[in-house]
């Protein structure tokens, strides 16, 4: 979370590099920023095995979006918020692995499932 995308702030790759020294098992890194086309090399050099990236940025962040490094080739993962329209995805269906649907607003902790949010 970088206070921009979303009103909070959390770990960066900083944090994953620590862990990643602690541990073999797949760090999953979901990116709730604004420009995450700028900080998807540095999680992948921290060690991070996946990185998720919201769709939503107005920022053109197809390479991040496809979240690739030449030295690793990264799960492509993306999400979309509750608030978003699933026709915003449909250009990187057949470009992504795996898609996240967010049930909750992101960003904040104890919200309620939003259950309307399965149809997607």
């Amino acid at each position: 979370m970088d206070g921009h995308f979303v009103d909070n702030i959390s770990f960066g790759p900083m944090v994953v590099e620590v862990v990643r020294k602690q541990t073999k098992l797949p760090l999953d890194v979901h990116l709730m920023i604004e420009h995450a086309d700028h900080y998807v090399p540095r999680f992948v050099d921290a060690g991070a095995n996946s990185i998720t990236v919201h769709v939503e940025p107005k920022r053109d962040t197809t390479s991040a979006k496809l979240a690739t490094n030449s030295r690793r080739r990264l799960s492509r993962r993306l999400t979309l918020n509750p608030a978003t329209s699933f026709d915003l995805l449909e250009p990187f269906l057949d470009k992504i692995d795996i898609l996240l649907v967010m049930t909750v607003h992101p960003g904040f902790g104890g919200q309620s499932f939003r259950a309307e949010q399965m149809e997607k």
